[in-house]
């Protein structure tokens, strides 16, 4: 994969998404790696993410800022969010990710 990004191979298919399927986290994380495909980060990555419980990546890239705070909270993120918590998902992977949120920004319908 790393001599992949050294090409920078630019396509519309989500090379990161295809790592976190693979759970390929590490890779996903690389710097080098991430600098090459940034923009394939997206709230729909954060989304696959989340739904795929790719916790390194997420933790990686929340705390580094390259997935921005706002993403989370961008509706289909914070429907995500609710509806995994819902369903009694990991409840400490959820409230991780909730620390980058900005609940001021939310509806208090969500809340």
């Amino acid at each position: 994969m790393r001599t992949i990004a050294n090409f920078g191979i630019y396509t519309s298919e989500n090379f990161t998404m295809s790592l976190l399927l693979n759970r390929q986290d590490k890779i996903a994380c690389d710097k080098k790696y991430l600098k090459v495909f940034s923009h394939d980060l997206s709230e729909e990555l954060l989304v696959f993410a989340i739904r795929n419980q790719n916790e390194q990546f997420l933790s990686y890239s929340l705390s580094n800022t390259l997935l921005s705070s706002d993403f989370v909270n961008e509706k289909i993120v914070r429907d995500e969010i609710l509806s995994q918590l819902e369903f009694k998902a990991k409840d400490t992977f959820i409230l991780n990710i909730l620390l980058f949120a900005d609940f001021s920004r939310w509806p208090q319908t969500d809340l």
